[in-house]
C-alpha cells in the first residue's frame, strides 16, 4: 500500500497520518507565502526569503526564521537520504529552491546529492529516477566510488 507521505513497505520512510502530514505541508506553505500567526506576536511570521524584497541575510537581520529558510538559501549537502518521491514536502522545497536559484543565483546555494557507488551494484529504476529529477532541478550528483557504505561515508566525510 503506497501513501503520499510514506510507504508502509519501506519502514524507513516517514509515515504520518494523512491529516498530520497535510497540515504540516500547509504550515510550511503558509510560512513561506502568507505567514503564520502566533498568539504572543502582533504580526504573522513569514519567510524572509519570500516577497518583493527577499532578505538573504536573515540570520543576522531577523529575530525569527525557520529551517525552511536555511534549506532554501544555503548550500545543501544530502548524504544518506534516498529522497523517495513520497516525501512530497522535501521535493516541493527542492523545487522552490530551484525557482529561487533561477531568480537570485548569487544568493541561493545549490544542492549536492552524494551517491555511494558500490562495485557490481546497479541502481534501481526508482533510484535512477530520483537522481534524474534532482539533476533536472539543478542538483549536482556526486558519485563516490566505495567498497561498502562505511567506506563511502568516510570518503564523503573527508
Amino acid at each position: 500500500m503506497r501513501k503520499i507521505h510514506g510507504d508502509v513497505e519501506k519502514p524507513s520512510s516517514m509515515l504520518l497520518g494523512y491529516n498530520q502530514y497535510a497540515k504540516y505541508m500547509g504550515q510550511v506553505k503558509d510560512y513561506l507565502y502568507k505567514g503564520i500567526q502566533f498568539a504572543h506576536m502582533n504580526e504573522p511570521v513569514r519567510s524572509p526569503l519570500m516577497g518583493k524584497k527577499p532578505n538573504f541575510n536573515f540570520e543576522k537581520n531577523c529575530e525569527l526564521y525557520s529551517w525552511v529558510d536555511v534549506f532554501l538559501k544555503d548550500q545543501i549537502h544530502i548524504i544518506g537520504l534516498g529522497l523517495d518521491f513520497s516525501e512530497i514536502v522535501l521535493w516541493w522545497l527542492i523545487s522552490e529552491k530551484a525557482s529561487l536559484q533561477a531568480q537570485y543565483p548569487s544568493n541561493i546555494g545549490g544542492i549536492n546529492y552524494y551517491s555511494i557507488e558500490l562495485p557490481n551494484r546497479i541502481k534501481s529504476v526508482g533510484q535512477q529516477c530520483v537522481r534524474t529529477m534532482l539533476s533536472d532541478l539543478g542538483a549536482r550528483i556526486v558519485e563516490v566510488q566505495a567498497d561498502d557504505y562505511v567506506d563511502g561515508y568516510l570518503k564523503i566525510a573527508e
